[in-house]
């Protein structure tokens, strides 16, 4: 592969995460999100599988597009890998509907179809 082969297969991985956080945040209240723990406990993870993917994207596509908080997405992956607790549920789905939903609309954009193997 690629060197634009990996960062196109970790934005894709990224694009997915997004896209489901997004989803599950959209269709559940705040309430319902904090009381659901195995829906906050996958999100949760959805939210470190967006970060690690984040930190393989190459430093040169990161450069070239500024418009991704590449770091705030590295804080919400550390946040979720080191706290914990449903105290922090309600911060964390604000968190996912003002910062995620968004994101996951950018790389939708970035990345609109899944990666080729094998070129």
């Amino acid at each position: 592969m690629r060197l634009e082969d990996d960062d196109q297969a970790f934005l894709w991985d990224m694009r997915e995460a997004a896209s489901d956080i997004s989803r599950t945040v959209l269709e559940l209240s705040a309430d319902e999100f904090a009381s659901n723990k195995f829906t906050r406990l996958a999100v949760e993870r959805l939210a470190i599988i967006l970060g690690e993917a984040a930190a393989k994207v190459s430093e040169s596509y990161r450069l070239a597009h500024g418009e991704i908080d590449w770091r705030r997405i590295q804080r919400l992956r550390n946040s979720m890998a080191h706290e914990y607790g449903s105290r922090l549920a309600l911060g964390f789905y604000r968190t996912c509907r003002e910062f995620v939903v968004p994101l996951s609309l950018q790389l939708d954009t970035l990345c609109p179809q899944p990666p080729t193997e094998g070129l």
